[in-house]
């Protein structure tokens, strides 16, 4: 039974399908599914892993490669920028600022007010204290938002990241310098103090109108020094740094405004959160938002337009003592212009050219303008003459013109000229003469572009004077003859026409103003006194036809005969010059030129008795200035002078003043050609000088406290024509100025030296006046140089009075 059962079991399981083993692989087939997605999971944690390493290990490598190379950032330490050079007149005032590429004034940290530090560190980098170089927030999140727009809406640089931009990488936008860039930063925060980095940044970066660093910025825009603004300047220096030219106030004052507003929210934000080193009321903030921005504005008049040859020239000078250091130097330059006496000496040859050239008539108008050109010219008006103010010298364009005035439009208001301020203009021909013009359409037409000078600004009408810009040259130059301090120089009429420094640059024949130096060697070299008479008579020398023949004559064809040294130099007599100067010698003359400091090379010629040598302007009036100074002779100095001046007597003070004493004749004499000085009422030493040509026309006078020169002429040396001599034409100019130099001056004479002996002598005869004698003049002579004959009373016959009184034959 048993057994069959079992046959019949396994029939049944042969009949009954296979089961699956319940092996290793038949578990790993029910759980396929779950499985595999184990597998992508473990692949994405992987990959997840992988990248960020793969990344990192990416990045490591950039930074590793471009960082193997950085440039050296440790000079730093030894910040120095190019600076602008200030240069100030003697008071103080702003004359000029020198700069190369870019005007800046480096200032110290301690010398930045804790106001301006804390608006630049929250408009610019609030973290800027706690952060160590990089702001990794402030980067990412203007990567994503640049991303999002697709351009550049932010930027993620820290201070210390533009410090780095600026001063130690170059300006290319790439790969390698962003990279250089964060590890320069980091390396700029281990070895820099914030102070240290925050001074480099302020004085370094642009805050337009061509200013570098924030000293030169609150000067430029608000006339103080750095230390000296307000929380509202301030925050506007701050809020101008993102677009220095766009948010200016001086462009756009509303929208600088709506900036200096949102720089101040930061500011109150940062002091909510502790970020600002200052302590502030809460309310201060708000309050400077509403605060009046008063900009500076350059004077019209300012000193910068008024001095333009003698800052060129102190430039020049600052080159050549300083080289290449001198705009690294940031040095403040205090000169020797005195304002005062820079705008007289300004004013003085303006008018005294322009009464020159009016001589010679009106030259016509500059152009002839009519519809769409004059419409455009008049536009171009009201920009380059926003104000009007008496003495302006301004352009407008003729609108009508009347029988006896003619109307100038102005651009912003319309002025009259009268008929009889054209009266110099145009001389019109009537029947064969020459006459003044009959009316104003003799001189002028409707849409004529005349240049006008303001008169005055009367309620009914603005009335104005025709002008011209006059062709003729001129130059001025006054020194303190104590110092030799140049106090006022003109090098020309119009800068922007000419940089030529006549003053300095100009070698012109100086006529008859070099007979002082003539003078001088004959008093001091003891062969002439001022009790000497002198013959005026033609004079010549040499053999006519051969090349030593020399023959002078007198300017005005006159001979006086013997007359006294005083009355020689007073009418300025060549024939007299011509016998000193052959009695003498030209060497000696020569030498005095060196000795008083005339440093141009002069002819060895007869002729320099006459002046035919030439010299600058600059150089004869400090030859004048050694007769000033008591014969104390130095160089010319544009600064202030501080410690004595290296000086060299080569005048005894005795010869000195004799030759002060003489130089009086010219103005004090009746037939003096600078009689016309005698109307200030001062003592005034000088000489006038004109050339036998009319080419060059002097004045070199002095005071006990000022030496002044005048050089009138053209530049291409032509003749000056209607008998242009320095009396008439040069004196007006040395008048003018010095009738404002007594405005704020007092007279003063001429002190005499202790050693100066005082004679009476008897004019004319060379001798000593006795007691009584009538018309007997004091003159002063150098020790041992007095007559010592006593003349006789009038009516009194001597043996001497018999003979015939030496004189230069």
């Amino acid at each position: 039974m048993s057994m069959k059962r079992y046959e019949k079991d396994e029939e049944i399981r042969d009949e009954m399908p296979e089961r699956p083993r319940r092996d290793a692989h038949s578990r790993e087939g029910r759980s396929e599914k779950p499985k595999k997605k184990w597998r992508l999971l473990r692949w994405f944690l992987f990959l997840m892993l992988l990248g960020p390493t793969l990344g990192a290990l990416g990045i490591g490598g950039i930074f590793l490669y471009y960082g193997r190379d950085l440039p050296p950032y440790k000079s730093l330490h030894e910040y120095r920028p190019e600076q602008t050079v200030r240069v100030v007149a003697r008071d103080g005032s702003p004359l000029a600022e020198l700069y190369k590429n870019e005007r800046r004034t480096v200032v110290a940290w301690k010398a930045i007010p804790t106001v301006v530090v804390d608006a630049i560190v929250a408009s610019e980098d609030a973290g800027f204290w706690t952060h160590e170089g990089l702001n990794y927030f402030g980067m990412l999140r203007a990567f994503a938002v640049n991303v999002w727009h697709g351009k550049m809406r932010q930027g993620g640089s820290t201070i210390t990241q533009q410090v780095v931009k600026n001063l130690v990488l170059s300006k290319e936008k790439s790969l390698e310098r962003k990279v250089k860039e964060v590890l320069l930063a980091l390396r700029l925060e281990q070895n820099f103090s914030k102070e240290e980095i925050l001074t480099v940044y302020l004085n370094e970066v642009y805050w337009g109108h061509g200013r570098y660093g924030v000293a030169a910025a609150a000067r430029h825009l608000f006339g103080k020094e750095i230390s000296q603004v307000s929380m509202a300047e301030a925050a506007m220096l701050a809020a101008m740094l993102p677009s220095p030219d766009r948010f200016s106030p001086v462009a756009n004052l509303k929208l600088a405004r709506a900036k200096q507003g949102e720089t101040l929210r930061r500011m109150a934000k940062a002091h909510e959160d502790g970020k600002l080193r200052g302590t502030y009321d809460a309310g201060s903030f708000e309050a400077a938002k509403g605060q009046a921005l008063v900009l500076a504005r350059p004077a019209a008049d300012g000193l910068e337009k008024a001095a333009p040859h003698f800052v060129e020239a102190v430039r020049l000078d600052l080159e050549a003592r300083y080289g290449a250091d001198l705009y690294r130097s940031g040095m403040r330059v205090v000169t020797a212009l005195d304002p005062a006496l820079q705008r007289a000496a300004v004013a003085a040859v303006a008018n005294g050219l322009a009464a020159i050239d009016r001589r010679f008539g009106y030259r016509g108008p500059e152009a002839q303008v009519d519809g769409a050109a004059r419409a455009k010219l008049v536009s171009e008006l009201k920009k380059e003459q926003a104000v009007l103010r008496p003495g302006a010298g301004v352009r407008g364009i003729v609108s009508a013109v009347a029988k006896d005035k003619v109307t100038v439009d102005l651009g912003i208001a319309k002025g009259v000229i009268a008929l009889a301020d054209l009266k110099w203009a145009k001389p019109v021909v009537v029947r064969g003469r020459s006459k003044s013009p009959h009316v104003a359409g003799d001189v002028l037409s409707v849409g004529d572009v005349v240049r006008v000078r303001v008169e005055n600004l009367g309620a009914a009408e603005i009335r104005l004077a025709l002008e011209q810009v006059p062709e003729i040259e001129g130059a001025f130059v006054a020194i303190d003859p104590s110092t030799r301090e140049v106090v006022a120089m003109v090098g020309g009429q119009n800068w922007d026409a000419s940089k030529f420094n006549r003053a300095l640059q100009a070698k012109r024949q100086p006529g008859s103003a070099f007979k002082p130096i003539l003078y001088a060697a004959a008093i001091v070299g003891k062969k002439l006194t001022l009790a000497d008479q002198v013959v005026s008579a033609p004079y010549q020398f040499g053999v006519p036809g051969t090349t030593d023949f020399w023959a002078v004559k007198n300017y005005d064809g006159q001979s006086r005969g013997a007359i006294p040294v005083r009355e020689a130099l007073a009418r300025s007599d060549n024939s007299v010059s011509a016998r000193i100067i052959e009695r003498i010698g030209v060497e000696s003359v020569l030498d005095m030129a060196r000795r008083l400091g005339v440093k141009s090379e002069l002819p060895r010629y007869r002729s320099i008795a006459l002046g035919a040598g030439e010299v600058t302007p600059l150089e004869l009036t400090n030859a004048f200035a050694t007769f000033a100074a008591g014969g104390v002779r130095a160089e010319p100095s544009f600064y202030r002078t501080k410690e004595a001046v290296a000086a060299e007597t080569v005048l005894s003070p005795a010869e000195a003043f004799v030759m002060t004493s003489l130089l009086r004749a010219p103005v004090e004499h009746p037939a003096g050609t600078a009689g016309r000085l005698r109307a200030l009422g001062a003592a005034v030493a000088g000489k006038t000088g004109t050339t036998s040509d009319h080419r060059d026309i002097w004045f070199v006078g002095y005071t006990r406290d000022l030496v002044a020169g005048v050089w009138v002429g053209y530049d291409d040396h032509r003749k000056i024509g209607g008998r242009a001599t320095g009396g008439h034409d040069a004196i007006p100019i040395w008048q003018a100025f010095m009738k404002k130099v007594y405005e704020v001056r007092p007279k003063r004479d001429f002190g005499a030296p202790a050693n100066v002996e005082f004679v009476n002598v008897v004019p004319g005869e060379g001798k000593r006046a006795p007691v009584g004698f009538p018309g007997a003049a004091r003159e002063p002579f150098i020790p041992g140089t007095a007559p010592a004959e006593v003349a006789a009373m009038p009516g009194e016959i001597t043996k001497a009075t018999l003979e015939r009184d030496e004189t230069f034959q």
